[in-house]
């Protein structure tokens, strides 16, 4: 939709029921307008989702159907981080334009019901039925992306025992922060009690990569039995990218105490991120 017809579409909800249904005769897809005429459902559920925690990844796909002058419009709406991605990504340069807070709420159900077109039925994070889980949409999508890193960190540890090589480990540590090779201590000091393939510690340049996929594989599992709308809050807090990886991974396992000792191990990293802002 062009923004001519953002526009006039914003004008036409402005009347009255029957006077908009007689302006809408009159424009192309009258059909899509006045399909469209009731916005209070859409309203509430835009209301409750913070678009802040949203990774802009997902907007970058939306927006990449805009010119870059429509796209100044939706601009105002996100953080200075997701602008900056945004940015990067939609070779976007032109200025901000400012919008009165009428027209901030406008764009936000325009940018939003876009967002949930493959879900129309999206229930706000407030509506899922309860879960162990739900702490974690409760985290920005930074946060989630270094929970799942700690959470790789146990595989590691696993493998880490096996090495007596000096400089492979001392490779290996470089490549982690200080925060990092505190929790791989303690881990080191425990027994896993989950164990999947051995990982390949061959080169060191891309043991981060391999940690977030072996930490998504922990999370993905842990959450199979997640509702769908659950899944959907979740992985809109992760890259478009990381969102396919997710799905591929999330899997049933063969043994319930596997998936219990998951969601513990998740939870157990989650709530030090919720609680010490940012140290699990």
């Amino acid at each position: 939709m062009t923004l001519s017809s953002l526009v006039c579409r914003a004008f036409i909800q402005q009347r009255a029921s029957n006077r908009a249904e007689e302006l809408a005769r009159f424009l192309p897809n009258a059909k899509e307008f006045l399909s469209l005429q009731s916005h209070d459902n859409l309203t509430q559920s835009c209301n409750s989702l913070d678009m802040r925690l949203i990774h802009p990844s997902w907007f970058a796909q939306l927006l990449r159907s805009f010119t870059k002058s429509e796209i100044s419009l939706f601009m105002p709406l996100f953080s200075e981080k997701q602008r900056l991605y945004l940015q990067d990504a939609l070779l976007w340069n032109e200025s901000i334009v400012p919008l009165t807070p009428c027209a901030m709420r406008f764009m936000e159900q325009e940018l939003y019901k876009r967002l949930i077109q493959d879900i129309p039925d999206l229930l706000p994070v407030e509506a899922i039925a309860h879960s162990l889980l739900l702490s974690l949409l409760s985290l920005s999508y930074e946060a989630l992306q270094e929970v799942i890193s700690y959470l790789g960190l146990r595989d590691l540890a696993i493998d880490l025992r096996h090495i007596i090589d000096k400089t492979k480990l001392s490779k290996i540590y470089a490549q982690l922060s200080p925060e990092k090779q505190t929790f791989l201590a303690r881990l080191l000091q425990k027994k896993e009690p989950l164990i999947f393939t051995k990982m390949d510690l061959t080169k060191p340049e891309a043991l981060l990569t391999q940690i977030s996929k072996r930490g998504m594989n922990r999370l993905a599992k842990a959450c199979y039995k997640e509702h769908q709308h659950f899944q959907w809050h979740l992985i809109h807090r992760m890259s478009d990218a990381d969102a396919l990886l997710f799905s591929s991974l999330c899997k049933p396992l063969s043994a319930q105490q596997a998936h219990e000792v998951l969601i513990n191990q998740v939870l157990e990293i989650a709530h030090g991120f919720i609680t010490n802002q940012g140290n699990p």
